[in-house]
């Protein structure tokens, strides 16, 4: 009768409602998920950032160190080599005193040429020291450059991720508004069959 297909069209009716509003939950917590892994990649890759940014300074500041050790190195070396040039001159001057001087001259050259070796010795030894510290601080760079290199890495690949999350987001958000859009319409329509029915039943 046409009272038993109304009741079975309402019953099919509001199944389809009950299926459409589920559907809808399912996608609003799809969305609060992807929501929430968004922001945590998105407060990792500040974290990323903010540890590139560190050892960027930590690079630019070992690399001042290096520049800092070099000129040391070279101002030392002049003032060592300057004090050789002046034992030398020493010498030199000496060597053109009278014979009273002589013996003193002998003892004074045995005195500068071990004060020479000295000087020489202690120029190697801070030469290797000094390189030494250079090689030291070169491969502390190096290592943090590579450091660097593999966080660039890193970043790109949350930032890939977080745009296919997005892109994901927007499809979920498609699917949710197109299902509110059947749910309005499926109400839509039973109201008018409601009206329709009354309509008949007022008739009869």
């Amino acid at each position: 009768s046409m009272a038993a297909s109304t009741v079975e069209a309402h019953l099919l009716q509001a199944e389809n409602l009950r299926l459409a509003q589920t559907k809808i939950l399912e996608l609003e917590k799809e969305i609060d998920r992807l929501r929430k892994e968004n922001d945590e990649l998105f407060n990792a890759g500040q974290y990323i950032k903010e540890k590139s940014e560190q050892w960027q300074s930590q690079v630019l500041s070992l690399e001042q160190e290096k520049r800092e050790i070099k000129e040391t190195l070279q101002s030392e070396i002049l003032i060592l080599k300057g004090q050789i040039q002046f034992k030398d001159n020493q010498v030199r001057e000496t060597r053109g005193k009278n014979e009273e001087l002589e013996n003193r001259l002998k003892t004074d050259f045995r005195k500068i040429r071990v004060r020479e070796r000295e000087l020489e010795n202690r120029l190697e030894l801070s030469i290797a020291e000094k390189s030494a510290l250079v090689r030291a601080k070169d491969e502390s760079i190096l290592d943090l450059k590579r450091k660097l290199d593999q966080v660039g890495l890193e970043v790109e690949n949350y930032r890939l991720k977080i745009q296919e999350l997005n892109r994901t987001l927007e499809v979920n958000q498609d699917q949710f508004k197109k299902t509110v859009r059947a749910l309005r319409l499926a109400l839509a329509q039973l109201e008018i069959k409601d009206e329709t029915l009354s309509s008949f039943k007022k008739a009869e």
